[in-house]
């Protein structure tokens, strides 16, 4: 199992260039989208503006966490990640939890708590 899931490997680094390129983008999309729509009142708006918070949280402490790395000379694998991985694990449930009403952060926030959810646990990986 081991030596097949070796093959994927090249697949990673694809995957966290799209991820330090996409996230950003839909954080500033989804953003600009909930300031600008009409905001529902229900649970599941709720739930998916609570995600969608957290998954911007989650990115910005990853950029922290880099910036420090990059200050102090040392690797970002050498901070600690399991604030970001939990973060971004909490926003992940809660936009599960958001995604039975249509909402203006509902997809935003599913696909940004599941991007960093991924980024942070291949850095803990590494």
């Amino acid at each position: 199992m081991a030596q097949a899931l070796r093959h994927l490997d090249f697949l990673i680094p694809i995957a966290v260039l799209l991820v330090y390129l996409l996230v950003p983008i839909l954080i500033a999309w989804g953003w600009i989208r909930w300031l600008k729509e009409k905001k529902p009142r229900n649970v599941a708006a709720s739930f998916s503006y609570a995600s969608f918070a957290l998954a911007t949280l989650s990115l910005l402490y990853a950029v922290y966490v880099i910036g420090f790395a990059h200050l102090t000379a040392g690797s970002a694998a050498d901070a600690p990640s399991w604030e970001g991985l939990c973060i971004s694990a909490i926003a992940t449930i809660l936009a599960f939890a958001g995604l039975w009403r249509t909402n203006p952060l509902r997809w935003h926030a599913t696909l940004c708590s599941l991007a960093m959810l991924f980024l942070w646990s291949t850095t803990m990986l590494e």
